[in-house]
């Protein structure tokens, strides 16, 4: 029966790669996540030749259904294979600045779950800066998710080193965490230029950041921050 069904699955998955480059874009959008489908069964399908870069291709489509599908199926490829993180996450990153609302909203949220497993900080500052340009969105609940997103990524981490600490001194763990987040605002803030609305965004994130750990000491970085956003 093994044998069977690897016979029939070199077929199934050489009909589907035709079906994304089919004419119609529910054709390749339902093949797209057919094919997100068969990686959680086999993820070395990756591994064929010019597949990876098929599947960019279509980040750029005209359609933004299938726009929204492929960015779906790149996270995933991420996740059942980090190792493409650094070649895949500007296609995803993309998205965030994309013409269709809906496709905005599934980039951002994948943008935030690769700043949240990486330890690449060049693409940390990458995701924050595509991530700030979402603040000022036309639409109301883009610039909603972008806000809350930041309150996920420098925040929220920091909520388990504070809770039960009152008057402490700061862990170690938590101090990284702060100079981490503080480096990235200031790379964050020098590429919005004379964006007043934007650097004024940044500095309530860091207002929230200080009153997060404000029962513990803060690093000495923080007080030169302050003066490149006040």
């Amino acid at each position: 029966m093994h044998n069977a069904f690897c016979k029939s699955f070199e077929p199934i998955v050489t009909r589907l790669l035709k079906a994304i480059d089919s004419d119609q874009a529910t054709t390749r959008s339902k093949g797209l996540k057919s094919i997100m489908q068969l990686l959680q069964k086999d993820p070395t399908i990756l591994n064929r030749p010019n597949v990876l870069r098929f599947f960019k291709s279509k980040a750029q489509d005209q359609s933004p259904l299938v726009r929204d599908s492929v960015i779906d199926l790149l996270g995933k490829c991420i996740t059942l294979r980090p190792d493409l993180e650094s070649d895949l996450y500007e296609h995803i990153k993309m998205g965030i600045t994309d013409v269709a609302i809906g496709v905005r909203k599934r980039a951002m949220k994948l943008c935030k779950d690769i700043y949240l497993r990486t330890d690449e900080e060049t693409i940390k500052i990458s995701i924050a800066k595509a991530l700030m340009t979402r603040i000022k969105d036309v639409d109301p609940a883009v610039s909603e998710l972008a806000r809350k997103t930041f309150e996920e990524i420098w925040i929220a981490p920091l909520y388990p080193y504070v809770e039960d600490d009152e008057g402490k001194e700061m862990p170690p763990k938590a101090k990284q965490m702060v100079n981490e987040r503080l480096f990235i605002m200031i790379k964050v803030i020098h590429s919005t230029g004379s964006d007043r609305a934007l650097d004024n965004f940044t500095l309530s994130i860091l207002q929230n950041l200080i009153q997060s750990v404000g029962s513990l000491s803060l690093p000495a970085t923080t007080g030169w921050v302050l003066t490149r956003v006040v």
